[in-house]
C-alpha cells in the first residue's frame, strides 16, 4: 500500500546504453535514486554526464538506439523499466510530466500555442471546449506570459526562446502530474522570469505535494530549489545530499571542480579590463531603431481579422567600440533577439539606421549586405535548429568556408581541426551527426561554425546557456582571448548575469523594446540607477533562500 512514505520514483541499479554499430555504448551506469513526494532532487554534472538520459528513461522517451540494459524504475510504485509505449502513454502527463530542454525541437511549428497546450489538457484530463480554453489562458498566466489571450493565437516561431520554453511547462502542468522531470526548465529564461517560472514549480510541489526532479548545470538554481542535490559523472551518481553539504563542503575531487569553475567564472567578473582607448572607433552604431511587428488580432464583426501592431523595440541608440564586448540583458521578449537580427540584416527597422564601419547596412538590399556577412557572424540561441540534422559536424563547420570560396581540401580539413580544438570537443566529433552530441557540444560546434570565418563582430545569442559551469568558464575564456588577439567585438545577449559580468565591457539594459539602462559594467553591476535593473540584479540564482551561507561559494 502506497502512502506518504512512499517514493513517487524509485530507480535501482539502472543501466541505459545507445546501439552504435554492434556495441552498446553506456551512457548511465548503476544509478539508483529516488524522489519522494513533495521533494525537489537537482541533478548536476557536466554536459555528456548522463543527466538527460537519466531524465528521458524515467519517461519512456529514449531515442530509438537508446535501452534500458539493467535495472528498475518504479512510478507510483510499479515498474516500467521495460514497458510498452502503450502503458508509457498511460503515465506520461498524468502521473509524470516532462519539461523538455529544447523547445525549438518539443513544439510544432504549424500549431499555435493555445492549441498545443489545449491539446495536452485535453488528452490528460478529458476536458473540451470553453473550459479547456479557460484553463490554456490560466496556465499561459501562471508561467508568465504576458497578454495570453493574444500570445495562445501565436505560432512558436513569433515567440522568444524564452517564452516557447515556458510553453513547455505549461504543458507539463497541463495534466497535474504527481511528479515533474524538469530538464533544463529554465535555460533559456532571463534571472526574473526564471524565478517567477521556479517560484510556480516550487508552490505547486509545496501547496499539491507534486515532486520534482531538476537536471540542471547551474548550481545556483539547485541550491536555491533543491532539498538534495545528486552529482553525475560519466553516467554514474558521485556524490549526492543536502545543497549546504554538496555546494560547501563536497568530498568528492569532481564535485569540488564543479564549485571551483563556478567560483572561477564569478572571479572574472571582478578582472580589470582595458578601459576604451582615448578615440574609441566605433565598430557598430543603431541611431534610434523601431521595429514594429503585426501581430494577429481578433476577428471583426464582417469575419475581417484586425491585426494588430507590436513594438518590439522603440527608439533604440548605442554603439559597440571596436575590440570590446556590449552585453544585451533584458527579460525574454524585451526584443534582444530582434536587436541581433536587424544587426545581421535578417530583418529591416521599421525606423532608424544602423551603421556597420561607417556603412548604412538598413538601405541594402539582400546582395550588397553578403559582404558583411563574413564580417558579422551569429552564434544561434537554439544549437539543434541551427545545425542541419543530415550534416555531420565537420560539414557543418567548413558550410561557411565553402559558401566564401575556400575549396582546399587540405585547408578545410586544418581549419575543421582547429575550431574543434579551439571549443574544447574531441576531434573525434567531426564525424558525428548532432544527435549524437549532447546540447552543450552542439552549442560549442555552433560556436565553431560562427568562428569560421574570422569574423570582426560576432553576435552572440545565449551562446553558453546550454553549457555547464566548467564549459562556461572555458568559452568565455576563449571569446576574451580570441578578443584580446584578434580585437574581435562582440554583442553578447544573454539572461545570466554572471556570465555578462564575466565578459561585459558596457552593458545594455533592455524592457518591453526600449532602452532601461546602459553603461559600462562596473557602473550597471555596482550602482544600477533603475529599479528594474536592480530587480534582475536581485534575482540571480544563488543570492537568495535559507542556504546563504552554503551558496556563497557559487556566488
Amino acid at each position: 500500500m502506497k502512502g506518504p512514505s512512499t517514493p513517487i520514483v524509485q530507480v535501482d541499479g539502472l543501466c541505459v546504453g545507445y546501439r552504435s554499430g554492434r556495441e552498446i555504448v553506456a551512457a548511465v551506469s548503476d544509478v539508483s535514486l529516488t524522489v519522494m513526494p513533495g521533494e525537489v532532487v537537482a541533478v548536476v554534472g557536466e554536459s555528456g554526464s548522463g543527466k538527460s538520459t537519466l531524465a528521458n528513461a524515467l519517461i519512456g522517451l529514449l531515442a530509438e538506439n537508446g535501452r534500458v540494459t539493467a535495472g528498475t524504475i518504479r512510478i507510483d510504485g510499479e515498474d516500467f523499466a521495460h514497458a510498452r509505449e502503450a502503458a508509457w502513454r498511460g503515465l506520461r502527463g498524468r502521473i509524470i510530466g516532462l519539461v523538455p530542454q529544447d523547445p525549438g525541437v518539443s513544439l510544432n511549428p504549424t500549431m499555435t500555442i493555445g492549441r498545443q497546450i489545449g491539446e495536452a489538457v485535453t488528452r490528460t484530463r478529458g476536458i473540451r471546449g470553453p473550459s479547456a480554453d479557460a484553463d490554456v489562458l490560466e496556465l499561459l498566466e501562471q508561467i508568465g506570459i504576458d497578454r495570453p489571450a493574444q500570445r495562445a493565437r501565436q505560432y512558436p516561431h513569433e515567440l522568444s526562446g524564452g517564452m516557447r520554453q515556458r510553453v513547455l511547462i505549461a504543458i507539463a502542468l497541463a495534466g497535474r502530474p504527481k511528479i515533474i522531470v524538469a530538464d533544463e526548465p529554465t535555460s533559456a529564461l532571463d534571472v526574473t522570469v526564471q524565478r517567477r517560472v521556479l517560484d510556480i514549480l516550487e508552490a505547486l510541489v509545496k501547496r499539491l505535494g507534486i515532486a520534482m526532479l531538476i537536471i540542471t548545470h547551474d548550481l545556483g538554481v539547485a541550491a536555491d530549489r533543491a532539498d538534495r542535490v545528486v552529482v553525475m559523472q560519466g553516467g554514474r551518481i558521485v556524490e549526492e545530499g543536502p545543497p549546504a553539504a554538496i555546494l560547501h563542503a563536497p568530498k568528492r575531487p569532481y564535485t569540488q571542480n564543479l564549485i571551483a569553475d563556478a567560483r572561477m567564472l564569478r572571479q572574472l567578473a571582478w578582472q580589470e579590463r582595458a578601459e576604451p582607448a582615448p578615440q574609441p572607433r566605433e565598430i557598430l552604431r543603431f541611431d534610434a531603431v523601431s521595429k514594429v511587428h503585426s501581430m494577429p488580432g481578433q476577428r471583426g464583426w464582417l469575419g475581417r481579422r484586425m491585426d494588430r501592431p507590436l513594438l518590439a523595440l522603440d527608439q533604440v541608440s548605442f554603439t559597440v567600440q571596436a575590440g570590446r564586448t556590449l552585453a544585451i540583458v533584458g527579460e525574454s521578449g524585451s526584443g534582444k533577439t530582434t536587436l541581433l537580427r536587424i544587426a545581421l540584416g535578417l530583418e529591416k527597422p521599421s525606423a532608424g539606421r544602423v551603421v556597420f564601419e561607417g556603412a548604412d547596412l538598413t538601405v541594402l538590399n539582400w546582395k550588397d549586405f553578403r559582404p558583411y556577412r563574413r564580417r558579422i557572424q551569429l552564434v544561434q540561441q537554439n544549437p539543434y535548429s541551427a545545425l542541419d540534422p543530415r550534416c555531420t559536424v565537420y560539414e557543418s563547420v567548413i558550410e561557411p568556408l565553402l559558401s566564401f570560396g575556400h575549396t582546399a581540401r587540405t585547408e578545410l580539413e586544418a581549419r575543421a581541426r582547429r575550431l574543434i580544438d579551439q571549443v574544447r570537443l574531441p576531434r573525434l566529433v567531426l564525424n558525428r551527426l548532432p544527435r549524437e552530441l549532447s546540447g552543450g557540444q552542439r552549442q560549442r560546434v555552433a560556436i565553431a561554425r560562427a568562428l569560421a570565418l574570422e569574423p570582426e563582430l560576432l553576435l552572440l545569442d545565449e551562446p553558453v546557456s546550454a553549457l555547464d559551469v566548467s564549459v562556461q568558464a572555458q568559452i568565455l575564456a576563449l571569446l576574451a582571448e580570441m578578443q584580446r588577439d584578434l580585437g574581435v567585438s562582440y554583442v553578447f545577449v544573454s539572461h545570466d548575469l554572471s556570465v555578462v559580468a564575466a565578459i561585459a565591457h558596457d552593458i545594455l539594459v533592455l524592457r518591453n523594446g526600449r532602452v532601461e539602462e546602459h553603461g559600462s559594467a562596473a557602473r550597471v553591476f555596482g550602482q544600477p540607477r533603475t529599479a528594474y535593473t536592480r530587480e534582475l540584479l536581485d534575482a540571480v540564482p544563488g543570492r537568495t533562500g535559507q542556504r546563504e551561507e552554503a551558496l556563497q561559494v557559487v556566488g
